[in-house]
C-alpha cells in the first residue's frame, strides 16, 4: 500500500486538553491479559510461588491474580505490583478492582498505591471480608503523600496470609483537576493518545459505487470544543473535494461523482486559526460496482458454510448459475457421478475444473462475489451438484515430516489423501517442485512465512517484506507475517509498515496475532492497516492455541474466554471484524515442551471438536473469515487426520 506517512503532533495546553482524560484507567493492562506469556506483561511477582494465575476466570472474561496460600500455614509477603507511574501528590485519586476471597486472612495486605520504596506511600483497599461469596467491586478515593523519586505503582500484597485473594481488573483513575491535569501516564499509553484518523467502513479499496462514502474515525482528540477548531481537508487525485469542520466519532468523506477505478485520497487536518498542520495520510481508495446478489436460494448450514446450490441434472447439457455472497472459497461437488467418461465441469471465468480424470469429484475455488455460470457436460440423470459458500480453510506446514519419525509421514501423499480434500491455503512448508503445477490446478493458496519479531523500525520492517520469496517468487501466493503482539511497544512499527508497503499485485499480506485488542486508537488502526493491506484482502490470524482442562465444564469456560472472548473484543475494535479474522487452532500433541495435550485424562479429538463447534456454532463468529490449524506436523498421525475431517 503505497502511503505518505506523516504525522504532526499537535500540542495543546493543560487547561484545553489534561494529560490524563476523566475516567480513564492509567494502569498499563488491567486485564491481565497474557498472550504467549506466563504471567501478564507490565506486571511483576515477588515469591512467585504463592501467586497464581487464571486466564479467563474473572468478570467480563478478564485474567484473575491470585495469592494462595497453601494448606492453612500462613506465610510471608507476595506481591504483584506495576511501577513507574508519574502521580501528583496531594491529589485525589481512586483504585477500584474486582475482588473475590475465600477463607482469606492476613496481618497486612491490599490493592493498594505506594510509593516505589515502599515508604512513605500506602493508600488503597485494605479492609475486606474473609469470605466475599463471588466477585465484588471494591472502591476507594485515596489521596496521596510524597513520593522521594515523583513516581508511584499499584500492588497486590498479602503478609503472613492465608486462604485466597483474588484479584480482576484493577482501575486507577485520576479524580482532582490537578491530578488529571499533571498526571502523567506511561509512554505506551500516550501512544494511543496520539491523534489519528483511521479508516474506518467500507475497506478503502472496496467502497460501492452505489454508495460513495468512506468514515474515517477520530482517535485522541475526543473534546467537541476543540475538534470545532480543526478542518478535515479530503484532497483526490491532488484535487480537494471536501472541507469540513472536524468530528469527534466519524468523519464522513463524500465520494459522489467519482469514477469507478483507483484513486489517490489525502487526508489533512488543520488547526483553523493558525493552520497548523495536525495530520496528513495518503490512502489508495477504489470505487467499484458491487454486485447484486440473490439470496433467496441460500441455506445457511452453519457459521462457516452456506449452501448455494443442491441440483439435481438431468443428464443433458446444461447450464447452472449461483451467486457467491463475498469474494471468497467455494466447494463444489457432484454426487452420484461414478463413471461418468465425458464428465465436464467448467465455471465460465476458470474453465475445466471438474472432469472424468479428476481424482475426486470435488474441487475448492476462489471466486469473485456476485453471480457464477456452472457449464455442465457427460453428467448422468439424477448425478447431483452442489455448491457452497466456505470460510477459507488453513493448514500449517505443508507437506513436512513429524520430527518423530514414529508418528507419520506427511509428505505429498499424505496431503493428496488426508489435507487437500480439506484445505484451501497452505502455510510454509514445502511442496515439491515437480507437484507445484498439480497443486495450483487445484486452484489452492500457498504462503510463505516471514519473521517480523522485534523490528527497530517500520523501514526495518518493510526491507524483510522485499527480501520475502513469498512476494517474489510464483510458487507463492503471499505471506504470513510471524507474528504481533498488542501488549509490545513495536506494534506501532508493524502498523506504520502496513499502510506504507506497496505490496505487488494479486500478493497477499496476512497477519498473526496474540491475545485481545486493548489500547483504543492504537488497536483500532492496527487491525485497520492489517485488514485494508493488499487491497484489503488482508487478514489476521489468531493463535488460538487451547491447552487441555481438567474438565469440560472448565475447558468451555476457558474456550469462551480465549476463544470467543477474543473475536468479541477484535468486533468491538474493528467492524465486521469476523470477515476479516482466521481462528487458527492448535492441534499439536508431540514435543513435550509444546503440545497442548497437557492432561493425560482429555481426550485430545473430543476437545478440538468442541473448539471447532463452538467457531461453526456461535453467532460472534458468523461468516469467520479462515479457520485451521497451525502445528500439524508436531501431532501424531490420527490426530493430523481428525483434525482434516473436522475442517
Amino acid at each position: 500500500m503505497k502511503t505518505l506517512f506523516s504525522i504532526a503532533l499537535l500540542l495543546f495546553s493543560v487547561s484545553a486538553y489534561a494529560l490524563v482524560e476523566p475516567g480513564q484507567n492509567i494502569l498499563l493492562n488491567p486485564g491481565f491479559e497474557v498472550e504467549q506469556n506466563d504471567f501478564p506483561p507490565y506486571w511483576t511477582v515477588t515469591l512467585d510461588k504463592y501467586v497464581f494465575f487464571e486466564e479467563g476466570a474473572g468478570p467480563e472474561s478478564s485474567g484473575v491474580v491470585i495469592l494462595r496460600s497453601r494448606g492453612s500455614e500462613q506465610f510471608e509477603e507476595s506481591t504483584v505490583r506495576q511501577l513507574g507511574h508519574v502521580l501528583v501528590p496531594g491529589e485525589t485519586y481512586r483504585l477500584g478492582a474486582w475482588i473475590k476471597t475465600k477463607d482469606f486472612q492476613s496481618t497486612h495486605y491490599g490493592v493498594i498505591v505506594r510509593d516505589t520504596n515502599w515508604r512513605n506511600v500506602e493508600r488503597g483497599i485494605n479492609e475486606l471480608p474473609e469470605n466475599t461469596n463471588g466477585w465484588q467491586y471494591f472502591e476507594k478515593d485515596i489521596n496521596l503523600a510524597e513520593s522521594p523519586d515523583g513516581k508511584y505503582g499499584v500492588t497486590i500484597f498479602a503478609i503472613n496470609f492465608s486462604g485466597e485473594l483474588h484479584v480482576a481488573l484493577p482501575k486507577l483513575q485520576a479524580i482532582s483537576p490537578k491530578a488529571l491535569a499533571e498526571s502523567i501516564v506511561s509512554p505506551e499509553l500516550r501512544k494511543s493518545e496520539r491523534f489519528r484518523l483511521v479508516p474506518w467502513r467500507p475497506r478503502l479499496n472496496h467502497i460501492p459505487s452505489s454508495r460513495p462514502e468512506l468514515s474515517l474515525r477520530n482517535f485522541g482528540m475526543g473534546k467537541t470544543e476543540i475538534c470545532r477548531q480543526h478542518d478535515c481537508i479530503i484532497n483526490l487525485d491532488a484535487r480537494q473535494i471536501q472541507n469540513k469542520p472536524l468530528q469527534v466519532e466519524e468523519n464522513m468523506v463524500d465520494l459522489s461523482g467519482v469514477s469507478l477505478g483507483d484513486h489517490e485520497m489525502e487526508v489533512i487536518v488543520r488547526r483553523r486559526h493558525d493552520k497548523e498542520l495536525v495530520f496528513t495520510q495518503i490512502f489508495p481508495i477504489t470505487i467499484r460496482e458491487i454486485p447484486a446478489i440473490d439470496t433467496g436460494g441460500y441455506k445457511r448450514l452453519n457459521n462457516l458454510v452456506i449452501e448455494l446450490l443442491n441440483e439435481e441434472l438431468n443428464g443433458t447439457e446444461q447450464s447452472l448459475h449461483f451467486d457467491n455472497p463475498r469474494e471468497g472459497w467455494i466447494y463444489m461437488t457432484l454426487q452420484n457421478c461414478a463413471n461418468s467418461e465425458n464428465l465436464n465441469v467448467e465455471l465460465a471465468e476458470l474453465g475445466t475444473v471438474i472432469d472424468a480424470d479428476s481424482k475426486r469429484l470435488e474441487a475448492f475455488r476462489h471466486l469473485g462475489m456476485g453471480r457464477h455460470v456452472i457449464r455442465l457436460k457427460g453428467v448422468r440423470p439424477a448425478c447431483k451438484i452442489i455448491v457452497r459458500a466456505i470460510s477459507e480453510t488453513f493448514n500449517y506446514p505443508a507437506c513436512q515430516d513429524s520430527p518423530v519419525p514414529q508418528h507419520g509421514k506427511y509428505d505429498w501423499d499424505f496431503f493428496e489423501k488426508h489435507v487437500f480434500p480439506a484445505v484451501t491455503t497452505l502455510n510454509k512448508g514445502d511442496i515439491p517442485e515437480d507437484k507445484l503445477p498439480e497443486f495450483k490446478a487445484r486452484g489452492l493458496r500457498w504462503l510463505a512465512n516471514r519473521g517480523t519479531l522485534n523490528p527497530v523500525s517500520a523501514e526495518d520492517l518493510m526491507a524483510r517484506f522485499d527480501r520475502s520469496p513469498g512476494l517474489k517468487l510464483e510458487k507463492y501466493d503471499g505471506i504470513t507475517c510471524d507474528e504481533q503482539f498488542f501488549l509490545r511497544n513495536d506494534l506501532i512499527y508493524y502498523t506504520e509498515a502496513m499502510w506504507k508497503y506497496e505490496v505487488p499485485k494479486d500478493r497477499l499480506i496476512y497477519t498473526w496475532v496474540n491475545g485481545k485488542p486493548l489500547v483504543p486508537g492504537l488497536h483500532h488502526e492496527f487491525l485497520s492497516a492489517c485488514v485494508n493491506v493488499s487491497r484489503g484482502r488482508g487478514r489476521l490470524l489468531f493463535e488460538a492455541y487451547n491447552h487441555a482442562k481438567a474438565s469440560e465444564a472448565e475447558a468451555q469456560r476457558y474456550l469462551n474466554s480465549k476463544v470467543l472472548g477474543s473475536m468479541e473484543r477484535f468486533s468491538q475494535y474493528f467492524p465486521d471484524a469476523t470477515a476479516y479474522t482466521g481462528i487458527i487452532l492448535g492441534n499439536f500433541n508431540l514435543i513435550s515442551n509444546l503440545t497442548l495435550n497437557t492432561d493425560p485424562e482429555v481426550d485430545p479429538k473430543y476437545y478440538l471438536d468442541m473448539q471447532m463447534n463452538l467457531l461453526a456454532n456461535n453467532p460472534a463468529f458468523k461468516d469467520l473469515a479462515t479457520v485451521g490449524y497451525w502445528g500439524s506436523s508436531y501431532n501424531d498421525e490420527e490426530l493430523f487426520r481428525w483434525s482434516m475431517q473436522l475442517l
